[in-house]
């Protein structure tokens, strides 16, 4: 794609760092120096954009950071960045006229647009895009503010944000521009399908590198050096957004987290990546299941980056954001028919392992595999030796010693796994044998009416998984499931739950008429007693 982009709208191919820059003393004022945020400003500036120079208020100081502030100015949709005194310097007054010489005009990309004078002519700052949303680092990153910031997303919303952020990472990098300092506080979100990158003039462009960096995105071939002494090639990028892919999809779980007392730059440089390629051998925890639910080509993709000795490890052989865009719309496409194989599918954080289609000839059924079935047949056509269970390695199929005996198909009696139900039933042709024909039953939410299996909603004490996710938020406004995987994780306690059933008071019906019973034979057989003397 990029060889279609006319050569006066890329910047230059330069293999050589720019000389060092000197610090500039100001002789006049600094604009806004002292202010606290949120206070009043009202200085002016000028900004020149190599074209034109306007004069420019600057009103509310916004945010300050490491390198400046950044404040509200009176030019609609737009805010100027006013460094410090110690980070003005010629070599990034030199890089910013060079980034505004090929103007980046595309929405959500805050690329510096004029560069701002004080009274006294002197640099000072630049004028960009205003963003708006909150950092990846504190939504999507972080699972409890994930859900409190984006409450009804679903997979299909953190798949689209990926496709997004690529879509302007491929426009820069095809510009040659290499954002280099990608993480999660450089990126703001609104929305799956609106985001902002800031922060861009820190990113390379000819022989001004990007001086800052973060371990986690930091590839193997680099680890450790000085981020100023060299210029980033588009192999660090792209490796660098594979691990931001994977962090949203598995959201904030860096790909080489600490594993076996390892820390994440060692496990980098080793490239010893915690996750396979196949189905059925998982990491612990919610992770293994997210990692499940992703499509297999998408998972290969990271397992294969990850991983060393795999074809994509090797940083020539590193997916572009162009192809990691391609396996992730055809993610995105496939997420319905995932949806009507397994309802589950589109979850963020899903509490089991996807459902497997039986391959027993006239079966069909879908079943959710167990440590004890991961084959590709139901309890009710798997057939093995007793006192063996499936066990799967890298794709492939053993049979390992088991604590119970596992029979083959034969019709037998089974107690439903739904917590709400345990009764006892004879599985029929067509049914997973984990749950009776009655929880097999569709019903409606109780709240929104959306259809799905009984079992499915008694999981979430009927609700569906929208509605039950609005509940965690709302406790106790609506009750939790008296039982399920689901809810014994969540922080809605039983507490508010309807009132028991006259059956869970037999029992003591039962103690008590006993009791007066005992009680009247006693009456009777002390008044034989005492005739008889």
């Amino acid at each position: 794609m990029s060889t279609t982009i006319p050569e006066a709208q890329r910047f230059a191919h330069v293999t050589r760092l720019a000389a060092s820059g000197r610090l500039l003393t100001l002789a006049g004022e600094l604009p806004g120096e002292g202010a606290a945020k949120g206070a009043r400003v009202g200085t002016r500036v000028s900004a020149d954009d190599g074209s034109n120079r306007v004069q420019v208020q600057l009103t509310v100081k916004l945010a300050e950071g490491g390198e400046g502030s950044v404040f509200q100015t009176d030019v609609a949709g737009y805010v100027a960045k006013i460094y410090k005194r110690d980070k003005l310097t010629s070599d990034r007054l030199e890089k910013l006229r060079a980034m505004i010489a090929r103007p980046i005009r595309y929405k959500g990309v805050c690329f510096p647009e004029a560069i701002l004078y004080n009274s006294a002519n002197e640099f000072v700052g630049y004028l960009m895009p205003e963003a708006k949303g909150v950092e990846l680092s504190r939504s999507v990153f972080v699972p409890q503010l994930l859900l409190t910031k984006f409450p009804r997303w679903t997979r299909k919303d953190t798949i689209q944000l990926c496709l997004t952020i690529l879509d302007k990472t491929r426009y820069l990098n095809d510009r040659r521009v290499i954002l280099g300092d990608i993480n999660a506080a450089n990126i703001l979100v609104v929305s799956p399908s609106e985001v902002y990158f800031v922060d861009c003039d820190s990113y390379q462009i000819e022989g001004y590198p990007c001086p800052v960096g973060t371990a986690h995105f930091t590839p193997p071939e680099v680890s450790g050096k000085d981020f100023k002494t060299f210029l980033r090639t588009q192999e660090m990028e792209n490796f660098a957004i594979a691990t931001l892919l994977f962090m949203i999809m598995l959201p904030g779980k860096a790909p080489y987290s600490a594993v076996g007392g390892s820390t994440p730059v060692e496990n980098i440089r080793a490239g010893a990546f915690a996750y396979e390629g196949g189905d059925d051998t998982l990491p612990p925890g919610r992770w293994g299941f997210i990692w499940n639910h992703t499509t297999f080509k998408v998972r290969r993709a990271f397992y294969e980056t990850f991983t060393r000795g795999e074809p994509h490890f090797a940083p020539a052989k590193r997916y572009s954001a162009a192809e990691w865009h391609a396996l992730f719309s055809a993610y995105l496409k496939s997420a319905s028919n995932m949806l009507s194989n397994d309802p589950m599918a589109m979850d963020i954080f899903p509490t089991r392992r996807k459902m497997k289609k039986c391959k027993a000839d006239g079966c069909g059924r879908r079943f959710i595999p167990t440590e004890e079935n991961l084959y590709i047949f139901c309890d009710m056509h798997l057939k093995r030796p007793s006192g063996t269970t499936a066990y799967r390695s890298y794709g492939h199929q053993s049979s390992v010693p088991a604590s119970r005996s596992i029979v083959s198909a034969a019709p037998q009696t089974l107690r439903c796994k739904n917590p709400s139900c345990r009764r006892t039933f004879t599985p029929s042709r067509g049914r997973s044998s984990e749950y009776c024909d009655d929880c097999w039953r569709n019903v409606g939410c109780r709240k929104c009416g959306y259809v799905a299996a009984k079992w499915m909603h008694d999981e979430r004490n009927g609700f569906c998984r929208r509605c039950y996710d609005e509940a965690k938020r709302l406790a106790p406004k609506y009750p939790a499931s008296s039982g399920g995987k689901v809810a014994a994780s969540s922080k809605i306690t039983a507490r508010s739950a309807a009132p028991a059933s006259p059956k869970s008071t037999a029992p003591w019906g039962a103690i008590a008429g006993w009791g007066v019973a005992i009680t009247i034979a006693i009456i009777i057989i002390s008044a034989i007693a005492s005739g008889g003397r």
